[in-house]
């Protein structure tokens, strides 16, 4: 795979703050829809930050939820907030856990936009991301049609970043 770097400033070979990059899959959702594309974020994990697990569920337990819906539609549980904060947030997603989990064990959770009532608009890995190979943080974002392909797609994110994300 080709890739051909901008930026605003200096390109230095081998160091990068964040990179933020399109995998386009028309074979999900809708096909050929500009929907498939998954929008990805790449950042370096400070040496702080980690996947902790116990601190967030702690977080999650603290927050108020108007209802929890089984969406076996899904293989999700959906968790619609009491409070709606101008979008984001207003629902999110709980894949079942231990069966589906971040690479280094964490929990999968997106968090969805859109209006109350209406459509989800789309939907991103929550939680501030997740590690991939303990040191790059990864978050992406797909359209909210495509949250009953999750399990795929997220299985695509993970496996394209191993194949290039070098040790």
């Amino acid at each position: 795979m080709q890739f051909e770097p901008s930026t605003l400033h200096k390109i230095v070979k081998g160091r990068a703050d964040t990179i933020r990059f399109g995998l386009f899959y028309p074979d999900l959702g809708e096909k050929n829809s500009s929907h498939n594309a998954i929008h990805i974020t790449l950042e370096p994990a400070s040496p702080e930050w980690t996947e902790n697990i116990a601190e967030r569920e702690e977080r999650f337990n603290a927050e108020e939820w108007q209802k929890v819906v089984q969406r076996d539609d899904l293989g999700l549980t959906e968790y619609h907030n009491v409070i709606y904060r101008g979008g984001w947030g207003y629902i999110t997603y709980f894949a079942p856990f231990p069966e589906y989990q971040t690479p280094i064990g964490g929990k999968i959770k997106y968090v969805c936009a859109g209006n109350p009532g209406g459509r989800i608009t789309h939907c991103r890995f929550a939680n501030g991301g997740y590690l991939q190979k303990n040191k790059v943080m990864v978050m992406y974002v797909i359209g909210g049609e495509n949250m009953k392909d999750w399990k795929e797609i997220h299985q695509k994110v993970v496996s394209f970043l191993d194949s290039v994300i070098v040790e």
